[in-house]
């Protein structure tokens, strides 16, 4: 496992400690969810914008994806 230390002022360490705590997690928990939360967000976002320059406007309606799926 991997040490990496992040920089905080006292008031954002007592604003992060406290809201860890009220969640039941450790600082270090926290802290990685976050960040796992915004890398992922970046993510779903950039694969939105590719699937939007591939989009051609074509829209079906349930009835027609119906028939057309045999359903």
């Amino acid at each position: 496992m991997t040490f990496t230390s992040v920089r905080l002022n006292d008031t954002q360490c007592k604003v992060m400690k406290e809201f860890a705590e009220l969640h039941g997690k450790s600082l270090s928990t926290m802290l990685k969810e976050a960040l796992e939360a915004q890398i992922e967000e970046a993510y779903d976002l950039k694969m939105v914008e590719e699937a939007r320059k591939e989009d051609d406007g074509t829209r079906y309606t349930l009835e027609e994806m119906r028939h057309r799926y045999g359903l």
